[in-house]
Parts: structure tokens; C-alpha cells; sequence
């Protein structure tokens, strides 16, 4: 896994890579550190199909420890490479399954199966899947209010406040609920010129 990560972000830096499984009682999926990802004994199966887990965590040996965010407003970026690396692996490890469903979705569809009706599906799935992102967006930003690791830095909420803002005034969050209204009123005008 390290040597096709090395392939995805260039070399590995922290000499040696182990992983330790912690009890049951560990209360997250994995944590990384440089040299060593924790894990929960819940990801052990034999037929190892459960390593996208340990491949995220090894993704942040670059995009976490050896290349982190400025401030806590730019976690995405080092989350985000992390789930690069998992996808990665999935489509390593699995690249039938990736190709089967890609050639499903694109070359099954024959031009008299390209309905309007069909047309205004794949507008509706693209407003859902819009919808998801977006309040993934928002959650994943809620998580870090209510996360006992950032509430201990700080003496009190009106002090956690002051230093990371109110979740309702992240610019970046009402950016994006700005946006997604904007697609879903794009696509309702769209949806309104196949009807009839």
C-alpha cells in the first residue's frame, strides 16, 4: 500500500510505516501519526476488504504530516487527500467493479433511451447529489464545534467563538447553500423546457 501511495504523492518520508489495532474501546475508525496508524479491531478481516480505512490514514503521511492546512478552516484539504488515497485503493484493488459500473452508467444507454424523462432523472440526481455535498459540507464543519479534542484548547464557547467564528457565519458554508439554491433553481428552469 505505501509503494502504490509513493506513486500517487511521490516518496515516503517517515522511514518505517507500522500499524497498531488498540482495543474495542478506541473510540474512532483510525487515527495517523507519522510512522504508526492506529486502528480499531473492527476493520480486521481476512479477506482484507476493509483497507480503505488504513489507506486513508496512510494518506495523511502527506497530506497531514508532511504537508498540513494553516488553520483548522482548511481541514477539508488534508481529509480530502486522505479519501483520495481510499478511493485510490478501492479502484487498485477492485478495478473491474470500478469499470463494470463506469461502462453501465455510460455505454448502456442507447439514444432512444435518452428520454426527457430520463434527461430531467439525471438533472434530479445531480440536485441530490449536490444536496449530499453540501450537507456534508455543513456536518463536517458541525462536527468540529461539537469535538472534544478542539472544545479542550479553549477555555469556554464564547472564546471558541472569538478564535474560529460562529458555524452559522462560515463564509464558506453559506457559500455553498448560496450556491446549491442557485443549482436547484438552474435545474427547475431546466426541468420546466422538457415538460410537455
Amino acid at each position: 500500500m505505501v509503494v502504490a501511495a509513493e506513486k500517487l504523492y511521490g516518496p515516503y518520508r517517515w522511514g518505517r510505516y507500522d500499524v497498531l489495532v488498540l482495543p474495542p474501546s478506541f473510540p474512532y475508525g483510525g487515527m495517523e501519526n507519522p510512522n504508526l496508524t492506529f486502528l480499531t479491531p473492527g476493520v480486521i478481516a481476512g479477506d482484507r476488504s476493509l483497507t480503505s480505512l488504513l489507506a486513508h490514514e496512510l494518506g495523511h503521511s502527506w497530506s497531514g504530516n508532511l504537508v498540513t492546512n494553516a488553520t483548522w478552516d482548511d481541514i477539508w484539504l488534508n481529509e480530502g487527500f486522505a479519501t483520495h488515497l481510499a478511493i485510490m485503493d478501492f479502484e487498485v484493488r477492485f478495478p473491474q467493479a470500478v469499470l463494470d459500473t463506469r461502462k453501465s452508467e455510460i455505454e448502456n444507454i442507447t439514444s432512444k433511451q435518452f428520454t426527457a424523462a430520463y434527461f430531467k432523472k439525471l438533472l434530479q440526481r445531480s440536485v441530490n447529489t449536490k444536496t449530499w455535498m453540501s450537507k456534508g459540507i455543513y456536518e463536517s464543519r458541525a462536527k468540529d464545534y461539537s469535538n472534544p479534542f478542539r472544545k479542550m484548547v479553549y477555555e469556554n464557547k464564547d472564546e471558541m467563538n472569538a478564535v474560529v467564528g460562529k458555524i452559522e457565519d462560515n463564509q464558506f458554508i453559506q457559500d455553498q447553500f448560496k450556491e446549491l439554491e442557485n443549482f436547484k433553481k438552474t435545474v427547475k428552469e431546466l426541468m420546466k423546457k422538457f415538460e410537455g
